[in-house]
Formats: C-alpha cells, structure tokens, sequence
C-alpha cells in the first residue's frame, strides 16, 4: 500500500515543475531568456534567427498559430522581403513594419 501511494506521489510531480529555459544565463528571467555573450560587445552570432520562407505556406494557419512570425526572402507576388506575422483575425499574413511605419518612426527621432 505505501509503495502505490509513493508511485501515485511519484507520478504526479512533473505537473508541479515549472520549467524555464534559458540560453547563456543559468537564470532565466522569463519563460524564454536568450543571453548575448557580452552585452558590450555583443558577438555576430548572438541574436535569433526567425523562420525564413520563399513563399507563404500553401496551407493557411490555424487559430493555434495566430501571430506567427516568418522572413520572406523572395518577392512573392505583392508581399516583398521582410518580416511577416500571421493575423488569425483577418486570415492574412501581414508585413510587420510597411514603409509608411518606417518613414514615421525615422521622422519622429528623439527631441
């Protein structure tokens, strides 16, 4: 009897941990922390690397995978190269800063 109670304890431990990944740091501070080698002198490898296509799947996303983030390489129809999120509302895949968000933000400036 003691050994089914241990095994029914035992087994229910993996539903109480809660894990954190961390990638250069052996603290991570959110649920994904990514670390830079030296934040002074940041090497050409720290950073992240999205997903990049050539074209957009052929098969829409589903409600699970609203947001998802992809680079586009190649110029694929109206859409040219850049970062694109899918956006589960409206069913489309929508480039993440347009030219017009970029003319604002390099007007604006500081001061």
């Amino acid at each position: 009897m003691k050994f089914l109670i241990f095994v029914a304890i035992l087994s229910c431990t993996p539903f109480l941990a809660y894990g954190q990944v961390g990638i250069n740091t052996q603290l991570p501070q959110a649920l994904l922390d990514i670390e830079v080698s030296d934040p002074a002198a940041p090497d050409s490898t720290d950073g992240i690397l999205i997903p990049r296509v050539s074209a957009f799947p052929a098969v829409a996303p589903d409600v699970s995978q609203d947001g998802m983030l992809v680079y586009l390489t190649t110029t694929t129809g109206n859409s040219t190269p850049g970062f694109y999120y899918w956006n589960g509302t409206i069913t489309q895949w929508c480039k993440l800063m347009t030219e017009n968000a970029m003319m604002m933000c390099s007007i604006s400036g500081v001061g």
